[in-house]
């Protein structure tokens, strides 16, 4: 079976730093406000890779200034690309307006933090200094605008629009000194939780099907590109899977992805030994699932009055794994039962190792609770191995739905000799952009652009 799950994984073998400052062991400036060197490397490295498109789509189209984040949390990565080098102007959007208050007293400390840095800039003469400078033919100063609102294909452009009705991100000339009233802009979103990466992606294909052509009340800009890296697959919607006609088609006898697929859809088994406190979070997660497995047969056996409906626990704080009797009692305390009734338990409190007797083909005198924990934390862990096939799985569907709708799409274009995959005008890319071993368990992005970008291994 292991063998069969290594065989059909995807590889995540994440592409090189694109930029010097995404390798960690190499970083010598302070960590931006608020991050972890985990959110600073993906920061850094997304930041990078939506450059790089948008250098490539620049073969293509005007070049892109703007930029919309879905599902941007606490800004971060829109800060990232509103300052230089990127200065582009970038649309936050989330549906959470504790996030969107966040990401605005970041907005804040980041702009109070530079005036002060600048502030200590002697060196400049004052002449010199400008609120807006030009570096290699582009403002070196973008913008950010907050809002709040749930994306759908149908609030997705109009919110769009009202950015650029309300004057936040002008379209400007090109190079020639052109009018360019149909701005380019690309879709991103770093870490876009559950149904938001599918609702982004149907929004994309929406939105191509829009007519160009401005208008007095028509669009002002149009969807030059997407990169995208999903998360949270267990807060997905049952109807976000399959979005693929080839699976729907080709795999009938696919079963639904329940909530148990998606829970393991969302593991990470290159994370579990890759560090000291990743080891003991493992162990931690071997040990509640060992304990949740067990807890049934045991409200069975000792109070079956307490119905399927009286049984709901929730979540625990981790010091109530410490040991069986601890769990127990704090489970009975929630239920209002007594669990333990004076009851001594031959039971480890922490992961079960293989009886040594046992594979020296001696009898094993463990209590059958003892064996049975090992048993179910061995199942557990054989059926995490699985889960990373069920993201894969996930990750193939979403993206044969982009090569199935982008080859519907007008302009069709497609360069085999250079082994590009041709998807009508679009080009649709599969690209490992995280390194798991910094933490980023959710490492591909999906990125959608002309054929002319190269945006890495497929």
């Amino acid at each position: 079976m292991l063998q069969t799950v290594r065989t059909l994984a995807l590889p995540r073998k994440p592409i090189q730093p694109i930029h010097e400052h995404t390798d960690l062991a190499k970083r010598s400036a302070p960590l931006p406000p608020g991050m972890s060197p985990k959110k600073a490397h993906e920061v850094e490295q997304l930041s990078y890779l939506i450059s790089n498109v948008i250098s490539n789509t620049a073969l293509r189209t005007s070049s892109i200034r703007h930029v919309v984040d879905a599902g941007a949390g606490q800004g971060h990565l829109a800060r990232a690309l509103s300052s230089p080098p990127h200065s582009l102007h970038v649309l936050a959007l989330d549906s959470n307006t504790i996030q969107t208050d966040s990401a605005q007293r970041w907005d804040k400390r980041a702009q109070k933090d530079k005036s002060k840095k600048e502030a200590k800039k002697k060196a400049v003469p004052e002449s010199a200094s400008e609120n807006v400078q030009i570096e290699d033919g582009r403002a070196s100063q973008g913008s950010i605008r907050h809002s709040t609102v749930r994306i759908t294909p149908e609030t997705l452009p109009a919110i769009i629009d009202s950015w650029f009705r309300d004057g936040f991100s002008a379209p400007r000339p090109n190079e020639f000194g052109e009018s360019e009233p149909i701005a380019p802009v690309l879709l991103v979103g770093l870490h876009a939780c559950g149904s938001l990466t599918p609702s982004v992606l149907r929004s994309f294909i929406s939105l191509n099907n829009r007519s160009p052509e401005p208008s007095a009340e028509g669009s002002l800009w149009k969807p030059a590109g997407l990169v995208i890296v999903g998360c949270c697959y267990n807060l997905m919607d049952s109807c976000d899977f399959p979005l693929s006609d080839h699976f729907k088609t080709q795999c009938p006898s696919l079963p639904a992805l329940g909530h148990n697929h998606l829970q393991l859809a969302a593991q990470c088994p290159a994370l579990w030994l890759s560090s000291p406190p990743e080891r003991a979070r493992f162990k931690l997660a071997r040990r509640k699932a060992v304990f949740r497995a067990l807890l049934g047969r045991t409200l069975e056996r000792l109070v079956p009055s307490v119905s399927d409906a009286g049984r709901v626990v929730g979540r625990l704080n981790d010091a109530a794994y410490e040991s069986w009797e601890t769990f127990l009692t704090v489970v009975g305390t929630r239920l209002g039962v007594d669990l333990l009734n004076g009851q001594q338990f031959d039971f480890p409190s922490a992961s079960v190792a293989a009886p040594a007797a046992a594979t020296a083909g001696a009898v094993d005198t463990r209590s059958k609770d003892a064996n049975l924990s090992y048993k179910l934390e061995i199942l557990h862990v054989l059926r995490c191995l699985v889960g990373s096939l069920v993201e894969d799985l996930i990750v193939v569907d979403r993206y044969m739905y982009l090569l199935e709708e982008c080859s519907a799409l007008p302009f069709a274009a497609e360069d085999d000799e250079r082994g590009m995959t041709g998807a009508g005008e679009w080009e649709v890319n599969v690209v490992n952009v995280f390194d798991q071993l910094t933490g980023s368990a959710r490492n591909i992005a999906l990125v959608v652009s002309p054929a002319d970008f190269k945006g890495g291994e497929k």
